[in-house]
């Protein structure tokens, strides 16, 4: 079935992720680590972008990209669509700062 929303494929080959680089009504695409996405579907996309990395890190596992994406996503984005950065939830603040209290 036809579909109106973007297609975004997450690949090495694709711009580098930046501040309002994804629709926020985008469809996002990740491949396994080996074997990328396929071909048919690459062709479909209408955008591609790729997960900037340290020089000598070649690929990340998907639990992490596809974290790092939704994180970056989930910046740009207010719960409304507009290109802000959502608010944390009530009391994040203090758990993260919790959290990092007992890592230090």
């Amino acid at each position: 079935p036809a579909c109106h929303r973007p297609l975004v494929v997450i690949d090495p080959g694709g711009e580098p992720l930046r501040p309002g680089s994804l629709p926020s009504d985008a469809i996002l695409a990740f491949g396994a680590e080996r074997e990328g996405l396929s071909r048919e579907l690459m062709a479909r996309a209408d955008k591609c972008v790729s997960i900037p990395m340290s020089p000598g890190v070649s690929s990340l596992n998907l639990a992490t990209a596809v974290s790092a994406v939704l994180y970056a996503w989930g910046w740009d984005y207010s719960w409304d669509g507009s290109l802000a950065p959502a608010p944390l939830p009530e009391g994040a603040g203090d758990a993260i700062a919790n959290w990092t209290e007992t890592r230090a």
